[in-house]
């Protein structure tokens, strides 16, 4: 016995000795240094061109963008761009986290959201010097001024995003609904999807699903955007002020669609992508999405069933068309100023704004083209069917860009987790809709931050209000002063 309990003593030393040598060789032993990688290799040949890094983030596939990469790549001797591999979901976070550590790639696509951030940091390289009056005028006036601050240039928006309802003409006609009369207002588009969900009783088909796990696409695109056709928006350029409150009609649908168990299941945690494939199966009816999306419904194998497409649905009759329905710019190229590449990050910036570059990227995602001529040009004519319904038309409108100052983001809200996610309200939103939240007060919390906030930002001299309040701001013409 003695014996046994020495033995056993000898191997949990030795077992704590090892252990430790684990701990004390991550800061004391040195390791071999790493074989140096000088290249791909093509061809048999080790491949020692100059390489670009470039992060890249789309709302389709991005596989246009990949194949304009890859014929670049073909045509150049001294250079290689390599598209960087990041997470669409957490692409903003990783993006910011490289770019604050000098470790940012040398060309890179920004979120709209983060423009102002990105020019107020001086991250971004100036493209003044290397545009022109030519290059300037295939761009709309709201474009040239999008990525422009103290009159210089950064970027330009070259795609842009329009929102639109998805749904399942098979599932509408099961149950006995018009397949040519998609909802038009909160109330059809409850009572829609609790008459689908009735007559799929025993299965775990849905009327509609909200990517609820998701911000931006989940209640920015889903809510927040589709909103503005109603002629509300969570900012009031015409008075400068947040307002939350509007979207209660929203969430009250939400809610009521949890309680007749027409809403697809896990609302607040969904995913964007798994939503779509379940759409893509026939297990849900309707959902909002942008026109990035009709890349991904085409890339695989044809639907089983039919489907279409409509503006979505207005708070109510009243409202519908009170406003044009907010489109977004894709997110923009732009080159980092800090890249030790620059005239070789120029001329690939440069060629990425060519006109068979853009045409040929729309002709391949039908995600709509914002610079001039493209976008009604029969050379780059879509490949993929049914494009014309994520067309913009005469009620989508980009709008003016809603305040930024440079320490908008991380702040949190007083009440709960200071962990909240993209921005606090986000949270507010999931927190009503999962009741861990009273709604009115909520909402009104909220946007009391947000103008506190606001107020102080113009206190502080940190935000110019003539630079986004409007006095005359017209929601169907947004763009219009």
């Amino acid at each position: 016995m003695l014996r046994d309990r020495k033995t056993w003593l000898i191997l949990f030393a030795m077992m704590l000795t090892f252990i430790s040598l684990i701990i004390v060789g991550h800061t004391f032993v040195t390791l071999p240094p790493a074989e140096v990688d000088e290249g791909e290799v093509v061809s048999g040949k080790r491949d020692v061109r100059q390489v670009l890094n470039f992060a890249y983030l789309s709302s389709g596939t991005g596989s246009e963008m990949k194949q304009v990469v890859d014929r670049y790549n073909e045509i150049q001797s001294e250079v290689r761009v390599e598209m960087l591999s990041i997470s669409p979901g957490r692409y903003s976070e990783m993006l910011n986290m490289l770019m604050a550590s000098g470790k940012g790639p040398d060309l890179l696509t920004i979120h709209h959201e983060w423009i102002t951030t990105y020019m107020n940091k001086n991250w971004l390289l100036d493209l003044t010097p290397y545009v022109d009056k030519e290059f300037l005028n295939n761009y709309p006036k709201f474009a040239q001024e999008y990525g422009r601050s103290n009159g210089n240039y950064y970027t330009f928006p070259t795609r842009s995003v329009t929102t639109r309802l998805l749904y399942n003409k098979t599932m509408f006609r099961q149950a006995g609904l018009d397949p040519n009369k998609p909802p038009m207002t909160l109330e059809e588009l409850v009572k829609s999807a609790d008459l689908i969900a009735r007559s799929q009783v025993g299965t775990q088909k849905r009327g509609f699903a909200l990517a609820g796990g998701e911000d931006w696409k989940g209640f920015v695109q889903s809510m927040e955007t589709a909103n503005t056709l109603s002629g509300s928006y969570l900012f009031d350029f015409s008075n400068g002020t947040y307002d939350l409150t509007i979207y209660k009609p929203w969430l009250h649908s939400m809610m009521s669609m949890v309680k007749q168990e027409s809403l697809f299941p896990g609302e607040t945690s969904l995913k964007y992508d798994t939503a779509l494939t379940q759409f893509t199966e026939g297990n849900i009816a309707m959902m909002i999405v942008n026109s990035g999306d009709l890349s991904v419904l085409q890339r695989g194998q044809p639907l089983s069933f039919e489907w279409g497409a409509s503006m979505p649905p207005a708070v109510d009759a009243d409202h519908a068309g009170r406003g044009a329905l907010m489109m977004h710019p894709e997110p923009s190229i732009a080159i980092n100023s800090s890249t030790e590449h620059t005239n070789e990050a120029i001329n690939f910036w440069r060629y990425l704004h060519e006109e068979r570059q853009l045409g040929e990227m729309f002709q391949m995602s039908c995600i709509p083209s914002i610079v001039k001529g493209i976008n009604d040009n029969p050379l780059y004519k879509p490949a993929l069917p049914d494009c014309e319904a994520f067309m913009p038309g005469t009620l989508d409108s980009f709008y003016p860009r809603d305040p930024v100052w440079q320490d908008d983001y991380g702040t949190v809200r007083p009440y709960d987790d200071p962990n909240a996610g993209w921005t606090p309200r986000m949270q507010v939103y999931r927190d009503i809709l999962s009741g861990k939240a009273d709604m009115n007060v909520a909402l009104k919390n909220e946007s009391d931050r947000l103008n506190n906030q606001l107020q102080r930002a113009v206190s502080d001299y940190r935000l110019d209000p003539a630079s986004y309040l409007n006095p005359n701001f017209n929601p169907r013409l947004p763009l219009n002063r």
